[in-house]
């Protein structure tokens, strides 16, 4: 249910009865009432079914042993991603010295060559 177009059917059905539109406005209210109500028990009737874990995680009940473990995975986890950001780190500076070294040796060519160029030509 889209709601699509029921504005010009109530301005179609109010042209014959008066009070079509209101009772097209009813009906959508109605409808859509039910609709709500449909999602609603489906998400209450996926949080019943859900295990124990999932529910006591939900409600903020859950063991703190629980916690514990996964606060210790999470930081062994957080760790290795440190470590591949350092190692990613030093090699781009690395990059970054060799680009600082390369563009140093290209100026250096280009000033020689501009001397060279200014030397040879004739005024």
């Amino acid at each position: 249910m889209t709601f699509d177009g029921w504005g010009e059917i109530a301005i179609k059905t109010q042209k014959g009865n008066p009070l079509g539109a209101t009772l097209i406005f009813l009906f959508l209210f109605i409808t859509g009432l039910i609709v709500l109500n449909l999602i609603i028990a489906v998400i209450c009737d996926a949080v019943s079914n859900a295990g124990e874990d999932v529910k006591e995680k939900i409600h903020g009940s859950f063991d703190e042993d629980d916690d514990e473990v996964d606060s210790e995975e999470t930081m062994k986890l957080v760790r290795e991603r440190m470590l591949g950001i350092e190692e990613q780190l030093d090699s781009l500076e690395q990059l970054q010295e060799r680009n600082i070294h390369t563009l140093e040796y290209l100026a250096r060519q280009l000033k020689q060559r501009k001397n060279a160029h200014s030397l040879t030509r004739p005024y």
